[in-house]
């Protein structure tokens, strides 16, 4: 502390008084004992625990930065030794096997504490989050790694003996960014409440991998398939031989529900603890390929029978439509079978060819009926030109010579003419090109 004017406080004042005085008798001491004989050293020794008292009496403000200035220096050397640990961790590391897969970190932890500070228990878990009987215990030093690695020294925990050595660490592996493409990834097909209360988790995770197999095979060849039940997440990931494949089944898959959960399906993003053995599970693949192969196979033939259905139905109603048309000709034909008994024409009866096909050149010839055949209902029509055809009624136009009557208005100026009829409209009941009142005679 400090005046506001700029001089020396009063404490400040005192304490430089009291620090002179105690250098003025430390002078004297050692000077007296310099005259005594007194050895140097002890003086020098008394003198200094007096000023350390002196120091513990300063000020507040310089106290707590003494304490600011130990504690980062204890801060430090923290940080140094934990970034030594971290350096050397992999020294400082032993690998351990047939550990008991019942048993927690902390019984390997206590075991292993007989050697030495044990900073962190790592133990190894299968895909399906179970221990697989292995891991790796890291040291605070390099003496507790040559403690339990000592030659001779044996480990054992709950009476299984336990194999220990040197750690030896390779790098993680990571799936080539060039394969993301060609891997799905589905959430949502289990929990992890679902296998803590299974009976048997391995054989429930074993058909999921396999039922999410046989629904995604459709979408390609599959290469392997992996549930990560330790991931919270509850993973089923699924490679494929081609990336469109991978591409349909995120399609096919998202939004789907399956055991009331909605499923999520996405591409490989590269998570670090989703990698699969680059290997293809041939097992599964021969197996579960046989089983795909069938399905197919029953599909195709469910397919083939669904298509020769339609196909006899089809021909079915073809056929119906036939029958149905036969009929109708057949009964269009009676009718006009009947039509023809009802009609004769008389001998001597003018008529005109028309509708022949055979010989179409006879077409709009005249000529006479001069008889009927009774069986095959053709008439036997004389030309005028010379010779005769056996004609049916169909081909024979009724001709007849005709007078007008009647006519007013602007056409009873054709009244009394004769003509010729050529035909009847059945719907008007009118001659072809005259209408009216009409006397019909013989041509």
């Amino acid at each position: 502390m400090s005046r506001s004017d700029g001089g020396p406080s009063a404490y400040q004042a005192a304490m430089a008084r009291e620090q002179a005085r105690l250098d003025a008798a430390r002078k004297r001491s050692l000077h007296e004992a310099s005259v005594h004989g007194e050895a140097h050293d002890d003086v020098e020794s008394a003198w200094d625990s007096v000023f350390d008292a002196q120091k513990s009496e300063v000020g507040p403000s310089e106290a707590e930065a003494a304490r600011a200035r130990k504690l980062a220096r204890k801060t430090e050397k923290r940080k140094e030794k934990a970034a030594n640990q971290a350096a050397n961790a992999a020294n400082w590391s032993v690998y351990v096997c047939g550990i008991p897969t019942e048993v927690s970190h902390t019984a390997v932890q206590n075991l292993f504490s007989k050697a030495g500070e044990v900073k962190r228990v790592k133990l190894y878990k299968d895909g399906r989050g179970e221990n697989k009987g292995d891991g790796i215990v890291t040291f605070a030093s390099g003496g507790a790694v040559k403690a339990a690695l000592e030659p001779g020294r044996e480990w054992a925990l709950f009476g299984e003996h336990l194999s220990v050595a040197p750690a030896t660490f390779d790098d993680k592996p990571k799936v080539a960014e060039s394969d993301w493409g060609r891997i799905a990834v589905v959430c949502g097909m289990f929990t992890q409440e679902q296998l803590s209360t299974s009976t048997d988790a391995k054989e429930m995770i074993r058909g999921i991998e396999e039922e999410a197999w046989l629904e995604c095979a459709r979408h390609g060849r599959i290469e392997r398939v992996q549930c990560f039940a330790a991931d919270a997440a509850c993973p089923v990931v699924l490679r494929f031989e081609a990336s469109s494949a991978a591409a349909a089944c995120v399609d096919s898959m998202s939004g789907r529900y399956y055991d009331e959960r909605q499923l999520e399906a996405s591409l490989y993003d590269g998570h670090r603890k989703r990698v699969m053995p680059d290997d293809v599970d041939i097992e599964r693949s021969v197996r579960l390929g046989a089983v795909v192969a069938e399905r197919r196979a029953e599909q195709e033939r469910e397919a083939a029978a669904v298509a020769a259905a339609a196909e006899a139905e089809k021909e079915r109603v073809a056929a119906e439509a036939a029958a149905e048309a036969l009929a109708a000709g057949e009964a269009a034909a009676a009718e006009a079978a009947a039509a023809a008994a009802r009609v004769r024409l008389p001998r001597h009866t003018y008529v005109k060819l028309v509708g022949l096909v055979s010989k179409p050149e006879k077409n709009g010839a005249v000529g006479v009926v001069e008889g009927v055949d009774e069986g095959s209902g053709r008439y036997t029509v004389k030309l005028r030109e010379g010779g005769a055809l056996a004609l049916k009624l169909a081909n024979l136009l009724q001709m007849a010579e005709v007078r007008l009557v009647g006519h007013l208005g602007p056409s009873r100026g054709i009244s009394g003419n004769l003509g010729e009829s050529r035909g009847v409209s059945g719907d008007l009941g009118e001659s072809r090109g005259i209408s009216g009142d009409l006397e019909m005679g013989g041509l």
